[in-house]
């Protein structure tokens, strides 16, 4: 792999991850499946050896989406019940 394709991985994630939060807060579920792939090319980015803001975004963006997406499915659970 050369350097443009491991950036290619840190602004997909960076760009997961900003779709996940955003997600997270309209459809939970969508949000959370985003949230993990943004975590996991954040953390593939960041083993090939891309190291700058766009891998760290993407994997603190995931994170923020996954627990989004978790508080909003445990709302929705008691507003329903």
């Amino acid at each position: 792999m050369h350097q443009g394709s491991k950036n290619g991985l840190a602004t997909a994630s960076l760009v997961t991850g900003i779709v996940g939060v955003v997600c997270a807060f309209l459809i939970a579920i969508v949000g959370l499946i985003l949230g993990v792939v943004a975590t996991a090319l954040g953390v593939s980015a960041r083993r090939s050896g891309v190291r700058d803001g766009k891998t760290t975004a993407g994997i603190v963006l995931g994170i923020v989406a996954v627990v989004v997406s978790i508080v909003m499915m445990v709302i929705a659970y008691n507003v329903l019940t």
